[in-house]
């Protein structure tokens, strides 16, 4: 018996696994989802698929945001606050363009950024390590800048200028202790205001804490320890007080030594005074005494030339000498007759020309 030609299935009339497999796949997936979503619907009540809001839970989203807007406004209280006591411009609490890394901040906008970084950390604290000191030589600086004083001008920049690097420095300790990174080496180009810079700091710091396993205790003990010694147990204000003290002392002993060598030099000019008074008195007396020396030897020289002493002419005649015997100095009657006048006066009662009665011619007195 012959057989016919048999005749085979084409590729087109034969099923595909793959999608015979696919369509088995999509079924099931239908299927459980289904059973999924009715038991959902069943258990918890709601409809769609979508889960009812609960009282409870709108009470709970009011209250995250309640707590989201209180924080809110107690970080920007804080942060007035910071500004406030850092006297920090407005418009330098935004980042400048130039600054790229931490240490191109400010001392004060570096202040600001790590006063909020933990709940240790203060701005107390921060001010006591160099920046009531930096506040007070840039204020002066500032007012000798306005009184156009060209003498200190210099001097007061300098020291303001050492006094804020002092105070930046002592700042990148801190940031180096509480973040394990230093200053120059913290990028914050992605941050707009100090804001933004406290909170990447903060996340440096929680890092820090978990990679290394720290404590916020014992962080904040040797944080404590850091700003004691920082703080050089003395504030930076009190050191200005010492040294100002010290140097009104310096130059109070500089005063004093000044007046004690001129009360010196004082005592010495009136001891050479005193000589110069002593030689006087002693050459006064030597001129008294060559004086009555010489008074001594002009009343002998008198007397050996004249024994009856100094004689005036007669006050009457003009021509002879006084008739008395004593010196006629030491009478105290002023007129002073010759023996001629006196013997006329005896005889006629007057005097006259200096001629006695009786006799032929003038008659001369006696020494």
């Amino acid at each position: 018996m012959r057989r016919g030609p048999c005749r085979s299935h084409s590729s087109k009339s034969l099923p595909d696994p793959e999608m015979e497999a696919d369509a088995k796949a999509a079924g099931s997936f239908l299927m459980t989802s289904a059973h999924n979503r009715l038991a959902k619907a069943l258990s918890t009540g709601g409809f769609d698929g979508k889960d009812p809001v609960s009282a409870g839970s709108k009470k709970e989203k009011k209250k995250r945001k309640r707590g989201s807007s209180s924080e809110t406004s107690r970080s920007e209280h804080k942060e007035e606050d910071l500004i406030s006591i850092f006297n920090l411009p407005q418009k330098e609490f935004s980042r400048q363009p130039r600054q790229l890394r931490l240490d191109d901040l400010s001392c004060k906008q570096l202040a600001v950024a790590v006063a909020n970084l933990t709940g240790f950390t203060s701005a107390s604290d921060l001010l006591a390590t160099g920046g009531e000191y930096e506040s007070l030589l840039s204020a002066s600086a500032i007012r000798i800048k306005k009184s156009k004083q060209k003498i200190g001008e210099q001097a007061a920049v300098e020291k303001a200028a050492a006094a804020g690097a002092c105070w930046r420095a002592r700042l990148c300790r801190v940031v180096l202790l509480l973040t394990g990174k230093k200053a120059p080496d913290v990028n914050i180009m992605n941050a707009r205001t100090l804001t933004d810079v406290t909170a990447l700091l903060k996340s440096l710091y929680k890092s820090q804490k978990r990679k290394q396993d720290l404590d916020e205790k014992a962080l904040a003990k040797e944080y404590d320890a850091l700003v004691l010694e920082l703080k050089q147990v003395k504030t930076m204000m009190r050191k200005v007080g010492d040294l100002v003290s010290d140097h009104k002392c310096a130059r109070l002993d500089e005063r004093e030594k000044r007046l004690d060598a001129r009360e010196e030099a004082l005592e010495r000019r009136e001891q050479q005074l005193l000589e110069r008074e002593d030689r006087f008195l002693e050459r006064e007396k030597d001129l008294l005494n060559k004086i009555q020396e010489h008074e001594q030897q002009k009343q002998a020289w008198q007397t050996q030339w004249n024994p009856r002493g100094a004689r005036m002419m007669c006050s009457h005649c003009g021509q002879r000498p006084c008739g008395r015997d004593h010196d006629c100095y030491s009478d105290p009657y002023s007129h002073h007759n010759c023996r001629v006048c006196h013997k006329e006066w005896k005889v006629t009662g007057h005097k006259g020309s200096g001629q006695a009665s009786g006799s032929k011619g003038r008659g001369r007195g006696h020494y």
